[in-house]
């Protein structure tokens, strides 16, 4: 009997300025007057992963920056192509921190200047590019496993304070009974560091990432499930809240990390759609 067969392969990197490449403004906050970072709290990484059925491959890539615009975008899809990646098959997402690099130009250290810092955009290029390559380099067959919850306690939404979407979900990638990969979400918008900050943080996403890589193995990607609404209870109330708040993320995981369902393989498929909102002005 035929047998549906998925690969997977994954890798790291650290996406830190490099020494030399100038001043860096601090992203998420001010949108002029925007400071220059200082020092590192937590480092920022990059984590790709790679699947393959046999015929068709993606690449997902979760970045610990503030956000990535299209045209960035297009430049590293445009690389890839090369190693045989589509561009629709290729799928980058930013983690949201308020307190990495400048990386979509709002943030600059006067109005209508931009922060964004050339020289290491093209560093990211790079970096994403050779983690991509490296990834699919390590692909190996695996088996899909989902764990999920909800834990609606650690998040507000200040817009309409009744929808608060508090569900929490990790896909995992294991081979062998050995954990490969995970892929989790939530819905809290990083953005525990203060409007003072000048250190470069991964915010609570980053921190839980290592936490499960030194706990249960793999790399660890963080997608955000929701943006511009909903916001953890400690906002903007710096390190402190910000470790409290990983704590606890970190401890439903493990709550439930074991507590999974097996999911059918099937072959790739690639589904959009497009949706009309209506704006008000």
């Amino acid at each position: 009997m035929w047998k549906m067969i998925l690969r997977c392969g994954v890798a790291k990197k650290r996406i830190i300025p490099p020494d030399g490449v100038g001043d860096i403004y601090i992203a998420g906050y001010l949108t002029m007057m925007a400071p220059k970072i200082k020092d590192i709290h937590d480092p920022i990484s990059a984590r790709a992963l790679v699947l393959s059925d046999g015929k068709n491959k993606i690449a997902l890539v979760s970045v610990e920056v503030i956000g990535l615009l299209s045209d960035f975008i297009d430049k590293v899809k445009y690389r890839l192509s090369a190693y045989g990646f589509p561009y629709k098959n290729i799928y980058i997402f930013s983690t949201h921190t308020h307190a990495g690099p400048d990386t979509m130009g709002l943030w600059g250290p006067i109005i209508g200047k931009s922060g964004i810092n050339e020289k290491y955009m093209i560093f990211l290029i790079d970096k994403i590019v050779n983690l991509v390559i490296e990834a699919e380099k390590q692909i190996e067959e695996v088996e899909l496993y989902i764990s999920k919850s909800e834990f609606p306690d650690l998040i507000e939404n200040y817009r309409i304070n009744e929808n608060v979407d508090g569900s929490i979900k990790i896909l995992k990638f294991v081979s062998k009974e050995r954990l490969i990969a995970s892929l989790w979400t939530y819905n809290a918008q990083p953005e525990i560091t203060t409007r003072e900050n000048l250190s470069i943080s991964a915010d609570y996403p980053g921190m839980v990432s290592r936490m499960i890589e030194d706990e249960y193995g793999g790399v660890s990607l963080f997608a955000l499930g929701l943006c511009g609404a909903q916001s953890p209870i400690y906002c903007e109330e710096g390190y402190e809240k910000m470790e409290i708040f990983t704590n606890k993320v970190f401890s439903k995981i493990k709550e439930i990390f074991e507590d999974d369902k097996k999911l059918e393989i099937s072959p790739i498929e690639i589904r959009f759609r497009k949706v009309k909102l209506k704006l008000e002005i």
